[in-house]
This record gives C-alpha cells, structure tokens and sequence, in this order.
C-alpha cells in the first residue's frame, strides 16, 4: 500500500470528490460519476489517470475504489467531519462496521477494503444459533449452507462460477447480516406469547433485506446483471426456508 497515492488522490479537490461519489454511492458507470461528482468530461478523464491505484475500472465498465481508494475516503469523511487523533481508530471501526451491516453494496465491490470486519456478521450468526439451538453443528450450517446453495444455484442456471475465492470469502458474510435476526426472533416466539402476524412480518422483512444483501452478492462475485442476480437470490432463498424448515430450528417457518 503506497501513501504517497492515497494523499496524492486527496491534493486536489477534484479528486477528493471523484473519491468521495464512489465512497458514498458504490461503483458507478462512467456517465453517472460525470453527474454525482459535477465534473467535464476531460477533467474526469484527467483526474481518473492521476487516481490510478486508488479508482479502478471493473469487468463491468462501472469505476470502483480500491482498498488504497477505501482508506482514502475514510480519510477523507475522517477530517471532514473534523475527527481527533485520539478517536481516529474508533472511527473507523465504527464506520466500517456500519457498512458491513448497512450498506452492503459498498463492502461486496471493495470487500478487501473491510477486511476483517466484513466477516463479524458469521461470527455474529454462528454465535446467536448457538446460543439458541446448543449445537455447533446446526450452527455451522446456518452459517455456510447459504453460500453453497447460492453458488450452485448460480452455476446450474447460468453456468458461472465465482470471479475471484478471495474476494467471495470476504463478501459473503455480509449478505448473513439480516439472518443475524432470525435466532433472536426464534427466541422471542419461545419466550413470549405474541401473536404469529407480526412474527410472520418481522420475519419476512427479514427474508427480504436478505434477497437484496445476496443480490448485490451474486452481482459482484459472479458477474451477473440485477435481473439474474436477483433470481439466483430468490432460489437461494426459497431452498433456504425449505431446509431450515426441514433441519426443525426455524420454529415459525410453519407459518408460511
């Protein structure tokens, strides 16, 4: 990682806002990082040439940060938002925490940039399965089986495999985040009496945060357009309910 990069990107306020459109928004195609940074044609071009290293162009013709441009952008909102010294490390963890669970669009393009935080949420899952179910096995389950049904599910229909294993092991666990809340909903249908409606609702508010975080998964890691992202995200979906149901630790599932 060069430094001299990252503080030459964040010298000129131009590229300060090239790095902080594709901070804030994700990757972006050429036409819609012209209009979210408010820059020409040729200044664009000129500052992109200067950004290498830190802006890349991906298979998909759209312009993503790279680690060294992730660290720039923290940087960047860090004394933007006029951060000490002393609370420098805390921030960042906060921020990319934030991320992890939030904005999941941002950690499957740049997952390196998240490293390690990208995979607290299969910690996180693993740990809440356990602690409801008391098996490590069943909680191992929960925690891989959505990757090798996602995976075989996209090779089956569109025959593609991942683009790069590194980058689908630091992905992946980001897409579990919404299913951090299944054990602790399972628990609260055993502990207290409530009505099943809003269980049945709070779990599929659950299950359709989940689609979307897999859909961006699938996107980045297998090539795919939304379309097909978005189906393979379904399937994976559906089978997993079927088998959750099946191995008896999703107490409500029933009620589909």
């Amino acid at each position: 990682m060069s430094a001299d990069r990252v503080f030459e990107g964040l010298s000129h306020e131009t590229r300060r806002r090239v790095i902080k459109a594709l901070g804030e928004h994700g990757p972006l195609p050429y036409k819609r990082l012209l209009e979210v940074a408010g820059v020409e044609t040729g200044v664009l071009n000129y500052h992109l040439g200067k950004l290498k290293g830190l802006v890349e162009k991906q298979e998909d013709g759209r312009y993503a940060l790279t680690e060294e441009g992730m660290l720039a952008y923290k940087i960047l909102l860090y004394y933007e938002r006029g951060g000490g010294a002393s609370t420098a490390s805390t921030y960042s963890v906060v921020y990319a925490l934030k991320d992890v669970y939030l904005c999941p669009h941002k950690v499957v393009s740049s997952p390196e940039a998240y490293s390690p935080y990208s995979v607290t949420p299969a910690i996180m899952l693993f740990l809440l399965e356990y602690a409801v179910t008391g098996s490590i096995y069943i909680a191992a389950l929960v925690a891989l089986v959505p990757l090798a049904i996602t995976t075989l599910t996209a090779m089956a229909i569109y025959g593609v495999v991942p683009r790069d294993l590194k980058r689908l092991a630091l992905a992946y666990p980001t897409t579990l985040s919404p299913l951090c809340l299944i054990p602790l909903l399972r628990y609260v249908a055993e502990c207290l009496v409530l009505p099943g409606k809003p269980l049945l609702l709070a779990l599929n508010a659950v299950l359709a945060v989940y689609i979307v975080y897999n859909m961006f998964f699938v996107k980045e890691t297998f090539g795919l357009d939304y379309a097909k992202s978005f189906i393979v995200s379904l399937i994976n979906s559906a089978i997993l309910i079927y088998l959750l149901k099946q191995l008896g630790i999703a107490l409500f599932f029933s009620l589909f």
